[in-house]
């Protein structure tokens, strides 16, 4: 699994060496720059499509393509700020054809914020988001934190006041499934709240950070069989803002 920093260090996560082992590993940062040679402000989530590319969205709203074989970073085409969407949540879904859908999440106002837009999609040839839909109660302007799978399955972890775990209906944006997690409350005026979310087999990894709190993330896990919540890690000395598994894993996700 690989976990992106807010500073842009990438590193690697192995559930199976936490948490008595040394799950991390550093790899180093990824530098991506704008057209015309503008530094990035950082990124703000990931996802991987099939053929192993990490497709970063940056602070300033715009999709960068990180090639983890080369360590290069470029900057897509797309236009930020479509359809009011700046600082997204992507995770990638696979199709019964063979081909994916990027699916992504508006997270302008913060990952606790309770004024998003729903769930769109980008398409991969135009570049072009299509709004699909707000999510339904309780969940309605939640932001998510999205992890898919390549047989089209889609799960969004939703934190805040009080934090859920659903299954998201990838043709329409309906809750399959949802269930509150036994999670901290994320109190009054968190100071910086930074999440992420990525899927390793069947349970869910997320990582939170609240400044309130605490100031680095703490890392949880949720088994989609059992549907049961235990902590894994605590305070592991930095804040994670995007995760990714490689397709080579159980069940590839990002989020």
């Amino acid at each position: 699994m690989y976990l992106l920093e807010e500073t842009g260090v990438l590193r690697t996560f192995d559930p199976a060496l936490a948490p008595t082992g040394s799950p991390f590993r550093n790899i180093g940062p990824i530098v991506c720059t704008l057209t015309g040679g503008t530094a990035w402000t950082g990124p703000v989530d990931m996802g991987m499509d099939r053929t192993g590319v990490v497709w970063i969205n940056g602070n300033q709203g715009h999709l960068f393509q990180w090639d983890p074989g080369r360590g290069r970073c470029r900057e897509t085409m797309y236009q930020g700020g479509q359809g009011g969407f700046t600082k997204m949540s992507l995770a990638f879904v696979g199709r019964a054809d063979g081909t994916e859908t990027l699916f992504v999440v508006d997270n302008a106002n913060g990952p606790a914020s309770a004024s998003g837009q729903g769930l769109a999609t980008i398409d991969l040839m135009t570049l072009r988001l299509m709004l699909l839909a707000n999510f339904a109660a309780p969940l309605t302007g939640r932001v998510a934190e999205l992890a898919g799978t390549e047989n089209g399955h889609l799960y969004g972890f939703f934190f805040g006041s009080q934090s859920w775990i659903a299954e998201i209906d990838p043709s329409n944006a309906q809750l399959l499934w949802n269930t509150p997690l036994p999670l901290p409350s994320v109190g009054s005026g968190p100071t910086h709240v930074v999440v992420a979310a990525a899927l390793w087999g069947t349970v869910l990894y997320f990582f939170i950070t609240n400044t309130a709190v605490a100031p680095s993330a703490d890392v949880y896990a949720f088994d989609l069989t059992t549907r049961q919540t235990r902590p894994v890690l605590s305070q592991i000395g930095f804040n994670v803002t995007g995760a990714v598994v490689r397709m080579c894993g159980p069940t590839p996700s990002s989020g």
